[in-house]
C-alpha cells in the first residue's frame, strides 16, 4: 500500500534484431501490474500494462490494446517480438495478435526486463515462467499458446491444437490427430543454420518432418 514493487533481470545489452520474450505470469487482480522493458539508462523502451482489466501498452505513446483480460484465476500468456532495427513491438495476448506498435525511439537498446505493480495499487504477481532470446528465424515451443486452439503463426489442416503437455522441458505441445499438418512460412535462409525437432508418434502412426 505504501509504493511500486518491482523486480528486474539485466541482459546483455541488444542493439539490434529482434527480440523475443515470453512471459506466463497470474495476478490477484487485472490492474496494476506491468511487464517493462529498458535501455541500459533506464529509459522505458516498451511496457505493457494491465488497467481497468484491459491491457494498455506505452512505446511511442499511450495505446489501449482493446484486449480484454480474462480472470485473475487463469494464467496470462504474453509474446513480444521486439524489433530493435525498426522500433516495433509486435504483442500476442493468450494467442490472439493485440497489435504491432511502435516503441519508445528516445531508448537506445534493451538492457533490462521487469515486472512490477504500479505505486498506487495492491496486488500480487506470480510469475511462472520467462523466456528471452535473440534472432532466431523459428523457435516455437508453444508455451504462450493457448491450449484448445490451432498453434499462433502457424497455417494447419485437419485436426491440430495446442495441448498440455507436461515433461522436464516444456509445457504445451501441438497434437494432431488422424491426417493432419501444419506449416509455418519465414524468411529464406542460406549458408549455414540448425534445425532441431521433437516429435512423439504413436507406434502405429506415421508421419514426417520436411
Amino acid at each position: 500500500t505504501d509504493g511500486r514493487i518491482a523486480i528486474h533481470r539485466d541482459v546483455t545489452v541488444q542493439t539490434k534484431g529482434v527480440v523475443e520474450a515470453e512471459s506466463i505470469f497470474t495476478v490477484s487482480k487485472n490492474n496494476g501490474a506491468e511487464i517493462i522493458f529498458e535501455d541500459i539508462d533506464g529509459t522505458q523502451l516498451f511496457k505493457l500494462a494491465l488497467v481497468d482489466e484491459k491491457y494498455v501498452v506505452y512505446g511511442d505513446k499511450e495505446q489501449n490494446t482493446n484486449v480484454t483480460a480474462n480472470n485473475f484465476v487463469n494464467e496470462k500468456r504474453i509474446y513480444f517480438a521486439l524489433d530493435l532495427d525498426n522500433k516495433t513491438a509486435k504483442v500476442i495476448i493468450d494467442g490472439v495478435d493485440a497489435g504491432t506498435y511502435s516503441m519508445n525511439a528516445n531508448a537506445k537498446n534493451l538492457a533490462r526486463m521487469s515486472y512490477a505493480t504500479t505505486d498506487k495499487d495492491t496486488l500480487q504477481i506470480t510469475v511462472e515462467n520467462t523466456q528471452m532470446y535473440v534472432n532466431y528465424i523459428v523457435n516455437d515451443t508453444f508455451r504462450t499458446h493457448m491450449t484448445g486452439k490451432a498453434p499462433y503463426g502457424w497455417t494447419t489442416n485437419g485436426n491440430v491444437t495446442v495441448e498440455y503437455f507436461q515433461n522436464a522441458y516444456e509445457k504445451n505441445s501441438v497434437k494432431m490427430n488422424g491426417k493432419a499438418s501444419a506449416y509455418k512460412k519465414f524468411t529464406p535462409v542460406g549458408d549455414k543454420f540448425v534445425f532441431e525437432a521433437f516429435v512423439l508418434p504413436k507406434k502405429s502412426g506415421k508421419g514426417y518432418v520436411a
